[in-house]
């Protein structure tokens, strides 16, 4: 598959999801990499998995490659919604 652009807000929940913390501190341009399990992405994506394509089960492990195209400030009512899609989002994030 393709790339997937994912724009979110950073660390608005109760933990920080795996890819966060693989992207924290990271300027434009930086790159990373999280281990995921395709029939558990939320694992290490957190609130966030509900944002990629589903992966098909039968991909067994993967390997995410992040890289940070962009870093801005969030709108105040985005960030409103990113705390309550993770409020309602129920992976314990």
């Amino acid at each position: 598959a393709g790339p997937v652009s994912l724009a979110f807000v950073f660390g608005v929940g109760r933990t920080m999801a795996p890819l966060e913390t693989a992207l924290e501190g990271l300027e434009v341009g930086g790159e990373s990499a999280v281990d995921l399990d395709a029939g558990r992405p939320e694992a290490a994506l957190g609130h966030l998995a509900a944002d990629l394509p589903v992966l098909p089960e039968a991909a067994g492990p993967l390997r995410l490659r992040a890289r940070v195209d962009k870093v801005a400030e969030a709108a105040p009512r985005d960030v409103v919604r990113a705390l309550a899609r993770v409020a309602s989002c129920g992976c314990g994030c």
